[in-house]
């Protein structure tokens, strides 16, 4: 009998499970009292996973990204821990061009 895999994460803050589809809406809640306590500024909290085009995946990370921060740091942060395994580089995808299939490396 085959497994199936389920995609879900574990809440960074409170350690409760969440399905993949639910932990940004849960992340937010987490978020939103931090950035009342915390300083001012902009921040943007993204969902990493992989483009649908190639099919559907149970793997994603939810990241709380500073706005001061550079694509180039994300690239980094993420290549760190999750892209890089096997000597292949990533790239970034704008979604607003989605269709054109443009992608965009930052190195």
């Amino acid at each position: 009998m085959e497994t199936k895999l389920k995609s879900e994460g574990e809440c960074f803050f409170c350690k409760k499970v969440y399905t993949k589809s639910g932990i940004n809406r849960h992340l937010q809640k987490h978020l939103e009292a931090e950035v009342t306590e915390g300083k001012p500024g902009i921040s943007y909290l993204l969902k990493i996973e992989i483009d649908s085009s190639w099919g559907k995946s149970p793997y994603f990370l939810s990241i709380w990204m500073d706005g001061e921060a550079k694509m180039s740091n994300l690239g980094n942060f993420l290549r760190q821990i999750w892209l890089e395994c096997c000597g292949h580089m990533s790239s970034f995808t704008d979604p607003k061009k989605r269709n054109r299939g443009m992608g965009f490396d930052f190195f």
